[in-house]
């Protein structure tokens, strides 16, 4: 995550160091290395980071000036999404016909989706199992950053309603996304109870909207109204301590113990590794705390600032 640029914005580079260890757990996973088979949940904590960092910019924008600056929001999020993502399908298209000339009218197609941020939802239409590594598109992995744009555009909209409705009352508004995202956990469950496919309930943005909204919650917890509107408070270093070294546990120990074919991780696993991410943000947060030193230390978040832009994109 670069340093932001603005005033207004926070820079915490313990959240990078949560990234690397994400990013490294994804690439575990696609190389098949046998000590980490659960490196697939990587994504799941990238989806929690984006939910915390994405609400907690329009909480303070709704506490500083009563709007939530859908305009200016979306702009940046296209700014900053956008150039990385028809860079790669560029490249990728360029390289084909020397590479995968046989591909190349699925390469394309793939490009297209990926850029307009459709790609998990072609992929679920057109039966691409995103579990069949040594078949899948160069384009595949986009998925992920189609989730998080489809929530990018949606979500502001909702919290504005959930705002309006429940006249900035933010407890109401906390509890009106907590049953929104056991709505959608709840949805993921069901699909897998009735057989559904596995990668319709792994790339739907529908059953995978729990994860980033668990980090929404979070981010309307910690940003408070204060006298300069906005701010972001952690109380009890003691409670950070114990949720930051909690989280952290519990998210490397089901990566390195969670086959990719659990049935448990559509019922309660996702939910557990989401919670588990919301306490080691909170516990990064409080930047003193020893996960938070160790985390936001300059070696970790070097390595997974540019990284995390090809996977999941960037969300400050």
């Amino acid at each position: 995550m670069p340093k932001p640029i603005g005033h207004s914005s926070r820079y915490n580079p313990a959240i990078d160091g949560i990234r690397t260890l994400a990013v490294l757990a994804v690439i575990f996973y696609h190389m098949k290395l046998a000590w980490m088979p659960g490196g697939l949940l990587g994504v799941a904590v990238f989806f929690t980071i984006s939910g915390f960092l994405i609400t907690g910019n329009l909480m303070r924008s709704w506490y500083r000036h009563g709007n939530l600056g859908l305009k200016t929001f979306w702009l940046r999020r296209l700014r900053r999404l956008m150039p990385a993502v028809i860079l790669v399908v560029l490249v990728v298209w360029a390289l084909t016909p020397f590479l995968a000339a046989n591909k190349w009218a699925d390469y394309r197609f793939g490009g297209l989706t990926a850029i307009f941020y459709v790609n998990n939802w072609a992929s679920i239409v057109y039966g691409d199992s995103y579990f069949d590594q040594f078949e899948a598109s160069p384009l595949e992995h986009m998925w992920s950053l189609s989730v998080e744009e489809q929530f990018y555009v949606f979500w502001p909209l909702v919290l504005f309603l959930f705002l309006v409705l429940a006249r900035g009352r933010k407890a109401t508004v906390v509890a009106l996304t907590m049953v929104l995202a056991a709505a959608s956990f709840g949805w993921m469950a069901y699909a897998h109870s009735l057989g559904y496919e596995a990668t319709r309930i792994y790339e739907g943005t529908d059953t995978r909207a729990g994860s980033l909204l668990i980090g929404a919650v979070l981010a309307m917890l910690v940003t408070r109204r204060s006298a300069e509107n906005g701010e972001e408070t952690t109380s009890g270093r003691l409670f950070a301590e114990i949720a930051g070294l909690a989280g952290v546990a519990v998210v490397v120990g089901m990566m390195l113990r969670t086959d990719d074919n659990a049935s448990y991780l559509y019922t309660y696993g996702l939910v557990l590794v989401g919670i588990a991410s919301a306490g080691l943000l909170y516990g990064v947060s409080h930047q003193r705390t020893l996960v938070g030193r160790f985390l936001g230390s300059h070696q970790l978040p070097g390595w997974g600032s540019v990284a995390t832009r090809f996977i999941c994109g960037t969300c400050r």
